[in-house]
């Protein structure tokens, strides 16, 4: 019984963040695909941390993770123009917010070669993560699933700040981690049936509510 009522408190928390959206995006275009990499057919990844003001614009951006020089400028020319959603910082709300975003360059990974581009983990393709999982299984068999780069990318997003503005207790938190890593058997399952989805699309409710809407 008291497994269940705590399953219901977390589903009426949950149910209550979905309507507290704090970053909403209102003009977020792609970065282009250096045309060079296209030629070469290279795929790659960026990873940027924004520093959103309440006012709605980038304070800052920061590349913590990038696979070609390249990649990296074209980024950051794009992500400083982001604009989202203002909101009221005198009500309690923070006067800035930072999250780390996923640029996926060649969202179907290697083969076959794509010039899709996806921004965020909402965005990001089940057959993206199909290609990390073959890679990992084929190079690293004895690696746990979790160390997968989008799985892994996705724990570091509920373990960082934005989580933690809108989800104050830690172990709602925790909850959320451990959810994810019971659903990785189920996820991969799921991408490797349905490449053209959404990877998000699969992943529990509780967690879909808590990422940014990029």
């Amino acid at each position: 019984m008291r497994f269940c009522a705590f399953s219901v408190f977390l589903l009426c928390s949950f149910k209550a963040l979905a309507a507290d959206v704090l970053l909403i995006p209102v003009f977020t275009p792609k970065p282009e695909y250096p045309k060079q990499l296209i030629d070469t057919r290279y795929t790659g990844k960026v990873r940027v941390n924004l520093t959103v003001a309440a006012h709605g614009g980038i304070q800052a951006t920061k590349i913590i993770e990038s696979s070609h020089p390249q990649l990296t400028e074209a980024t950051q020319r794009v992500v400083v123009q982001w604009r989202f959603k203002p909101w009221d910082a005198s009500h309690g709300q923070p006067s800035k917010i930072e999250v780390t975003v996923p640029i996926l360059f060649g969202a179907r990974g290697i083969e076959p070669f794509s010039r899709e581009i996806t921004v965020g983990l909402r965005n990001t393709l089940c057959a993206y993560l199909n290609y990390e999982v073959k890679t990992s299984l084929l190079n690293f068999a004895d690696e746990p699933l979790k160390n997968v780069d989008v799985f892994w990318y996705t724990h570091d997003f509920l373990a960082g700040s934005y989580v933690q503005l809108r989800v104050s207790d830690q172990s709602e938190r925790e909850a959320l981690i451990a959810q994810l890593e019971k659903a990785i058997p189920r996820l991969v399952r799921k991408c490797r049936r349905n490449p053209d989805h959404p990877y998000a699309y699969y992943l529990p409710r509780e967690i879909r509510d808590v990422l940014v809407g990029l």
